[in-house]
């Protein structure tokens, strides 16, 4: 894929003076969405969080990225040169520039749309559309604000939309259920071909003569015996395989499965 310069990301022209709605849900897992006016799309989005008590999220809890966000700013900027579009993850640290290394009790979620020729992909009207969900390591209170580190009071990065972070943070209760991203086996929050051939080389390399492999052998990652039948199989791969084709967007990116 084409080498995107970071500059690109904050390249978003959008009209003036329109709404998007930042809500967040708690149960199981942190779940941020957004809604947006019809026409006027959020291009990139950055937002404070912060938790309570102690609990952290790190960049192995990130089960799920809207597809269509596929430009990961910071980790760009933390992997100068070798970036390509939708590589990495979004979550970057809190008082400087660079992608979030370890887990911690503060972070941003910073993150992006463009194709892969560096031009401007449009995001989806309306909503609610999920940004992105996070697993955290003990129950908490989320609170989420406007990351004006990185852009506008607003959280909408590169553009003039309003949003209801002015008019203050919002918080949720979060309860720490351990969700995983289905499909996901390479724990970067979307299923792509990556993980189609994590799931393939797996069943290849521990099948047997009647193209049976077992659960737990040398490259297991939970969640390959996607029906649950206690075995792996072609009718796993199928079921990821399809769930890739018929949700995927136009850089081969598909959400978690169900």
């Amino acid at each position: 894929m084409k080498k995107l310069a970071l500059l690109l990301v904050l390249a978003m022209a959008v009209p003036a003076m329109a709404a998007v709605t930042f809500t967040a849900d708690g149960d199981g897992s942190l779940k941020i969405y957004y809604t947006a006016d019809p026409g006027d799309n959020p291009r990139g989005v950055a937002l404070r969080i912060s938790l309570s008590d102690g609990a952290t999220c790190g960049p192995d809890d990130v089960v799920a990225v809207n597809p269509q966000f596929n430009t990961y700013i910071d980790y760009a900027a933390s992997n100068p040169g070798n970036f390509e579009v939708g590589q990495g993850h979004p979550l970057a640290k809190p008082t400087e520039a660079g992608a979030l290394e370890a887990a911690a009790s503060e972070f941003s979620v910073c993150l992006g749309v463009l194709d892969e020729a560096g031009n401007q992909a449009p995001a989806s009207d309306g909503g609610p559309h999920l940004l992105v969900e996070l697993n955290v390591s003990a129950d908490c209170t989320a609170t989420i604000c406007a990351d004006t580190l990185r852009g506008p009071d607003s959280g909408v990065v590169g553009s003039v939309l309003e949003s209801n972070l002015q008019e203050g943070c919002i918080e949720v209760a979060v309860t720490a259920g351990g969700v995983t991203c289905g499909g996901d086996f390479d724990a970067n929050g979307k299923v792509d071909t990556t993980d189609i051939v994590l799931l393939v080389n797996y069943w290849l390399n521990n099948k047997n003569i009647f193209g049976i492999a077992p659960t737990g052998a040398a490259g297991w990652v939970e969640g390959m015996d996607v029906n649950t039948s206690g075995q792996v199989d072609t009718t796993d791969i199928v079921l990821v395989v399809n769930h890739w084709l018929n949700t995927k967007n136009i850089f081969g990116i598909a959400p978690c499965m169900p």
